[in-house]
């Protein structure tokens, strides 16, 4: 019965070390009005954008990405798709008006790529 105790916690503490070992997601901008992050993912954020800036006089998020990005999605706080923009370009400018106060997920499609890369917004 030890043995069954100690290896149970030895798996526990393993499980508990390898999740505090994985990356944390990365802010990218924290001001007054908006918070955006990363979301934990296989391709580093700067990978796929130059930039990523919060416009306060237009009240705009600007991305600025590496590649052409072919639709944004963008899910409400419970996950369901609020809407889909077909973009085609490195340049997305997406403002305030397109969303609520609350939190935002952003899926960014990249042409000729099947993965879609996560990033949080939070609109205070």
């Amino acid at each position: 019965m030890k043995l069954v105790i100690t290896i149970l916690l030895l798996l526990t503490s393993y499980a508990s070390a390898f999740k505090a070992a994985e990356v944390a997601p990365i802010k990218l901008i924290v001001n007054q009005e908006v918070i955006v992050s990363t979301v934990d993912s296989e391709v580093p954020f700067m990978d796929i954008f130059d930039s990523v800036n919060y416009n306060t006089e237009t009240t705009a998020l600007e991305f600025t990405s590496c590649y052409e990005i072919s639709i944004i999605r963008i899910y409400n706080e419970t996950g369901q798709l609020d809407f889909e923009l077909q973009i085609k370009s490195k340049i997305i400018i997406l403002n305030k008006s397109l969303f609520g106060k609350g939190k935002y997920m952003l899926g960014f499609e990249i042409k000729d790529v099947e993965y879609v890369h996560l990033t949080h917004v939070n609109f205070l």
